[in-house]
């Protein structure tokens, strides 16, 4: 698609998703600066070397001196009370951090100690029901039940056979008997 304008170009912009483009604001032109006349090179700058003179020091640079002198001897308070302070706040949360993480680590030896325990437990568990069910005989106990408890089979006739209505719930408190 051949774009005869500029215009058509914004046209096209405009029906599409893409915002419309603003116009540009206008700007006043910038004077013309004279070029800048070229600097001679510098030559290079040679290292000091040191005075082997004395200095002449006055009375007045000496009082500097000794001032500067006692202002950095001088021993600042609130400063190190700060410091101290800041030594102490690091310090004890040093200490809380070390006792927490002891803490986590003996929790979790014991979590691991008390895993273990169960396991073992759960196995030996597991032996001595197996070990009750090896132990049972079924046949002993039925001629126990049949011979001393005089206990028997049930026959067809004492056995009653329910069929519900519909087959999608059953009335739990419904009398058998009712519905014969």
């Amino acid at each position: 698609m051949a774009f005869q304008s500029t215009k058509q170009r914004y046209e096209y912009i405009y029906g599409s998703s893409v915002r419309k483009l603003e116009a540009e604001p206008v700007r006043e032109p910038q004077p013309v600066r004279e070029p800048r006349p070229v600097r001679e090179a510098r030559p290079a700058r040679q290292p000091q070397r040191r005075r082997t003179e004395p200095v002449e020091e006055t009375t007045e640079s000496l009082e500097n001196v000794r001032r500067n002198r006692t202002r950095f001897l001088e021993f600042d308070w609130k400063y190190m009370a700060v410091v101290s302070l800041a030594i102490v706040i690091c310090s004890v949360a040093c200490i809380l951090y070390v006792s927490k993480t002891a803490r986590i680590n003996r929790m979790n030896r014991e979590i691991y100690d008390l895993k273990a325990e169960k396991v073992a437990l759960l196995s030996k568990q597991d032996a001595i029901r197996s070990e009750i069910d090896k132990s049972i005989n079924l046949k002993e106990i039925e001629t126990y039940a049949k011979e001393k408890l005089h206990m028997k089979y049930p026959d067809s006739s004492s056995t009653i056979n329910y069929s519900a209505s519909s087959g999608d719930y059953v009335r739990q408190y419904e009398s058998v008997s009712a519905l014969k």
